[in-house]
């Protein structure tokens, strides 16, 4: 049912209705992020797949996600096709390859609502708690190499 207003007069017409056109906006009920389908050390140079999951916000047309590394926006993904005015869950993604940089980085995601000039300001947003990542190398190590090179050695003087 659509909201409506009445209007009663002392003359004709005795009464008008006009159908009103309210927009819900709410706030989501929280934001998380993770790392898709992978769980402990990343290892240096693979792709992962981060998902910032927003629960119950809307108009999800308004929503824009943020993504955040190390606190700097590296990323923002709208949704301003998607007319839906209930609330709804969104579940964005953002590819990332690690590189030894990103040893202990944090990553966040943030749910921003734009809401224009006439909305609040700043617009209302919610961020994900922090995401921290271990980066594995995938070179091998100085010493692996060098106790490699001995061993060659090594055998090189026994053969000969």
């Amino acid at each position: 049912a659509e909201p409506k207003c009445y209007a009663n007069f002392k003359t004709e017409p005795k009464q008008c209705k006009k159908e009103l056109n309210v927009t819900l906006y709410k706030y989501p009920d929280r934001v998380s992020i993770s790392s898709v389908g992978h769980t402990g050390p990343m290892e240096e140079g693979r792709q992962y797949l981060l998902q910032c999951d927003v629960q119950s916000i809307a108009p999800v047309q308004y929503l824009s996600v943020n993504w955040y590394r190390g606190g700097a926006l590296i990323h923002t993904e709208t949704f301003t096709r998607n007319t839906t005015r209930t609330p709804v869950n969104v579940s964005p993604t953002l590819p990332i390859t690690p590189n030894r940089t990103d040893d202990r980085v944090l990553y966040m995601c943030e749910a921003e609502l734009r809401l224009g000039p006439e909305g609040p300001q700043p617009n209302p947003a919610m961020k994900s708690e922090a995401l921290e990542f271990t980066i594995m190398s995938s070179a091998p190590a100085r010493n692996t190499i060098v106790s490699s090179v001995v061993l060659v050695i090594l055998i090189a003087v026994i053969t000969v």
